[in-house]
């Protein structure tokens, strides 16, 4: 055979460390030919060794939708590279669901597929549909596709095993959400204001119709401790839209100075089925400046003729003296044998008082009913302001104030059935009749007429006639007593108007 040509395979060993080498062509290297010229028979070619490397990279090149609901399945197709020098052996494509683009220990895994052996140079496309969990909640991911998820090959670069693709998550339920508040960053207590909000439904579905809650709070989150102080009816939200909202609040007068949170609460009494019910809400902090309402009596009138089992007319002023307004409160009225008040005080009634505003002063007016234990004697009677303590004050110190007030006994009262005086019909039902006696020497002053309660109906009407007729037929049907007043006693007849 002279001058043929020879094709064959070497095979590098793998323990050949690299560098520079010669591969070495021995003719007769076993010596079995006797030949004329012994030192001819080799011949080389030069060679480099390099070490084997791997390196595979994966490619989503499409996805079959960008949004899908939870429980339903999206198709990715992807394709893996072997961009290394050496085949790489199978490994496995791994892919996941992430809130964000960099794979991590949070990220749900989905699924892996095989990618077989890939040569050199060469690559393998495939597609595979991946199913969304259905515990997903609405909102933004990314299907991420990792090839060697598992770690099988090493390679001579990591860096590039990653690809992914962004996709919306939308549930078939409604889902609202709070975004976006916005308020006064201080307010003062008892005051008004307005916040603003955004009411998302990230939901792919229209939800019933629903209301926003708005509530001061102690801290940032929300509990039975925290105080309804606004809402909004929203009525109806479709699928996938916002609407912007702004809604009155009034802080409570009660609220004391300190740091306080506004939550503005979406769908605050579960009217609505929702696929994530822990996102409702949203906080706005805010600063309080505590209740500056001082409530104070003065200016206290008494009628004359203060009698026990009679009433006594009282007339005072109701001051604010706060620079804010105060909520609703009540007079309290006590007979006393001194100027404070204790358990042994007689309580006489109180007056009701709506919204007071700041700085300013209420004249207020009042009968009370003098027991008819009282005795003959002088007293105080103490007027005290919100004597319930239904609202918090700067100065709790001031509220009570008095007046010196002397009584007469019952004994010291006359019935009219007693004396000259003679009052008919009785029942009546449009007219009473008063007269006395024409030899009675008894001086009339005025007459009272006091409704069972209290309250005087006709006051302070002046008559020195022997005979007097009252008109009564504007009077509601009920009890009645006609307080005749001379210069020496009270006379008091109890009457029914029909």
């Amino acid at each position: 055979m002279i001058g043929s040509t020879i094709t064959g395979y070497i095979t590098i060993p793998t323990s050949t460390s690299t560098g520079n080498y010669y591969v070495l062509f021995v003719a007769d290297y076993s010596n079995i030919v006797t030949e004329s010229n012994e030192l001819n028979n080799v011949a080389f070619t030069p060679i480099t060794v390099i070490s084997s490397s791997f390196d595979i990279s994966s490619t989503i090149t499409n996805i079959s939708t960008s949004s899908i609901s939870p429980g339903s399945n999206v198709t990715i197709y992807d394709r893996i590279n072997n961009n290394g020098n050496t085949s790489a052996n199978n490994s496995y494509v791994g892919y996941y669901l992430s809130t964000d683009s960099i794979l991590s220990t949070n990220d749900i895994y989905l699924t892996s597929l095989s990618s077989g052996i890939i040569s050199v140079g060469s690559n393998v496309t495939q597609s595979l549909a991946l199913t969304i969990p259905t515990s997903t909640i609405s909102g933004n991911y990314y299907i991420i596709c990792k090839a060697d998820y598992a770690n099988m090959i090493t390679e001579s670069d990591e860096l590039n095993n990653i690809s992914y693709r962004p996709i919306t998550v939308i549930s078939p339920l409604a889902d609202l959400s709070i975004s976006s508040v916005y308020t006064n960053s201080s307010f003062n207590a008892g005051s008004t204001g307005s916040v603003s909000y955004i009411i998302n439904n990230l939901g792919g579905l229209t939800g019933n119709a629903s209301s926003v809650g708005l509530y001061l709070s102690k801290n940032n989150y929300l509990d039975t401790n925290d105080v309804l102080i606004g809402n909004y009816y929203e009525g109806l939200l479709n699928g996938n839209t916002n609407a912007s909202k702004n809604t009155s609040i009034t802080i409570p007068l009660s609220t004391a100075t300190g740091s306080y949170y506004i939550i503005v609460a979406a769908d605050y009494t579960n009217a609505v089925v929702e696929s994530n019910e822990n996102n409702n809400y949203s906080i706005y902090s805010i600063y309080v400046y505590g209740s500056n309402i001082d409530l104070q009596v003065n200016s206290i009138g008494v009628g004359q003729n203060v009698t026990a089992n009679g009433f006594c007319r009282v007339s005072c002023n109701y001051v604010n003296n706060g620079t804010n307004k105060s909520d609703s409160s009540r007079i309290g009225y006590y007979l006393s044998k001194n100027t404070t008040l204790d358990t042994s005080d007689i309580f006489l009634g109180d007056l009701p008082i709506s919204l007071l505003n700041a700085n300013s002063t209420l004249q207020t007016l009042n009968n009370l009913l003098i027991p008819s234990t009282v005795t003959t004697d002088s007293y105080y009677l103490l007027v005290i302001a919100d004597y319930l303590g239904y609202v918090t004050e700067s100065n709790e110190i001031n509220n009570i104030a008095y007046v010196s007030l002397n009584v007469s006994g019952v004994n010291d009262i006359a019935t009219i059935d007693e004396c000259t005086f003679h009052l008919f019909p009785n029942p009546a039902n449009s007219k009473i009749t008063f007269t006395q006696n024409a030899d009675s020497k008894i001086l009339m002053n005025s007459f009272d007429i006091v409704s069972s309660i209290g309250q005087t109906v006709l006051q302070n009407i002046e008559n020195r006639e022997n005979s007097q007729t009252i008109d009564i037929s504007q009077l509601p049907s009920g009890i009645y007593f006609l307080k005749i007043r001379t210069d020496s006693k009270v006379y008091v007849q109890r009457f029914i108007k029909q």
